[in-house]
């Protein structure tokens, strides 16, 4: 690759564009057809029961699990190779390459029209969306607007060009696209091998043929003879949410008390990386939501619904906002076992049991407060959690490891697309044989730029 030899200068944040490029606005050459409110009592699972329906979080998965019984509104029905937008949210767009389906609320189709071609405007998306997410205030969730995207400022080549282009980023991201895709099948194997640890323990102790009772819950079975099973509420000094701060993100500052959010919460750990901070007087104004050591804190709204892990005292103080449930535990259960039980099966059945919500699914403090939770004598749940955790450690440095090649393999793969569509590098035949860009990843270098 290369750089463009003739340039011009721009008012925008690309600072100059190949010469004969053009900048258009959103609006003039992309057409947006927004998601429609089907009605959410008429959604079902079985797929012998209605049409497919798209929503928010199929986007990134491209398959749905969710039917509409009611009629079929054929100007809402979405077909393989249709470009998608989740409106809140990280703003995903994805390819749509499953089955005809019903475009619901929060999800909007765009195409390329007036001299943009549809698969140039996919590549180029991405980066303008990454621009908004970054620039959003917000108090609840981001949410994007078919507004937003009319206002974009798109660098445009000759439609020649685009097809070039198209194809240049069709054959890179497909190298790097297979790359990612071996990282997370092995991946899901260890999350597998681990959750299978995990079920097991939180249903059978460390002694599978130690006598067993029914729980009295048809869907758990039997349990450990010595074993009690309660409700949550039974186990918990309190359960209950934090709150956004006055003022959103606009109050977020560089250092100060971890405000955590969902992004923060998965269930091997917290993920600190892009915490947000608070100030002390903020953090004293949220009094109901700062988190103590011990607490488990457990994500109940979105696509990330489910994921949890304790507050180990990573910083003396900390909070949570209105996406992130605090669960405290009396003395009846371990914070570590409790952790274990909300994670396995056993809790993220009870979590998919209680989803709420037509756009976006929830879990109410009411809801938890009902989950049936298996519980040996403590020192039995703590002697099972060191036995566990031990057996986790190989597969969580596994897990890590392989989670840091993905972060590197998709940071270059997302630099590599801004900058050929915004016009830092020439693609075009005549710069094929450029040498290559020694500054990138030496896992990909060789196989991108020959």
């Amino acid at each position: 690759m290369k750089k463009y030899e003739n340039l011009k200068e721009t008012q925008t944040m690309f600072g100059s564009i190949p010469a004969h490029w053009e900048l258009k606005r959103g609006k003039d050459v992309i057409s947006i057809l927004s998601g429609f409110p089907f009605a959410s009592e008429l959604f079902d699972i079985d797929p012998a029961t209605g049409f497919p329906l798209i929503r928010i979080r199929n986007v990134v998965t491209g398959t749905t699990d969710t039917y509409y019984k009611g009629d079929v509104l054929p100007e809402y029905v979405i077909n393989a190779g249709d470009i998608l937008i989740g409106m809140d949210g990280d703003y995903n767009c994805a390819i749509w390459n499953s089955e005809p389906a019903l475009l619901n609320q929060r999800v909007c189709k765009v195409d390329g029209k007036n001299g943009l071609l549809s698969k140039y405007l996919f590549y180029s998306l991405p980066f303008h969306l990454q621009v908004i997410n970054d620039l959003t205030y917000f108090t609840t969730v981001k949410h994007l607007s078919t507004h937003d995207i009319k206002n974009i400022v798109l660098p445009v080549p000759p439609v020649e060009e685009q097809r070039v282009i198209a194809a240049y980023l069709d054959r890179k991201t497909a190298q790097l696209d297979t790359l990612l895709a071996q990282k997370e099948a092995l991946l899901l194997k260890l999350q597998q091998k681990r959750q299978a640890l995990i079920n097991e323990a939180v249903t059978q102790g460390l002694n599978p043929a130690a006598p067993r009772k029914p729980s009295g819950v048809a869907w758990l079975g039997e349990v450990p003879a010595h074993w009690e099973v309660k409700r949550l509420k039974q186990l918990t000094t309190k359960i209950g949410s934090g709150v956004t701060p006055l003022g959103g993100a606009e109050v977020y500052q560089d250092k100060g008390v971890p405000l955590f959010r969902s992004q923060n919460i998965y269930s091997d750990g917290l993920r600190l990386d892009d915490v947000a901070f608070v100030t002390e007087e903020v953090h004293e104004s949220m009094k109901n939501s700062q988190v103590e050591i011990g607490d488990v804190l457990l994500n109940i709204t979105g696509a990330s619904i489910g994921r949890c892990y304790f507050y180990q005292g990573e910083n003396k103080r900390a909070n949570v906002n209105q996406h992130v449930c605090i669960i405290r535990p009396n003395e009846q259960v371990t914070t570590e076992y409790l952790q274990l039980v909300l994670a396995s099966n056993l809790g993220q059945h009870q979590i998919d049991m209680s989803q709420n919500g037509a756009s976006r699914e929830g879990l109410t403090f009411s809801q938890l407060k009902e989950f049936r939770i298996p519980c040996p004598a403590i020192a039995e749940q703590q002697v099972l959690v060191q036995t566990i955790n031990l057996r986790l450690q190989k597969i969580s440095g596994a897990s890590t490891a392989i989670r840091t090649q993905v972060r590197t393999l998709k940071a270059f793969r997302q630099s590599l697309i801004s900058e050929v569509v915004t016009g830092k590098v020439d693609v075009r035949p005549t710069a094929s044989a450029a040498a290559p860009d020694r500054s990138r990843p030496t896992v990909v270098q060789t196989s991108l730029f020959n």
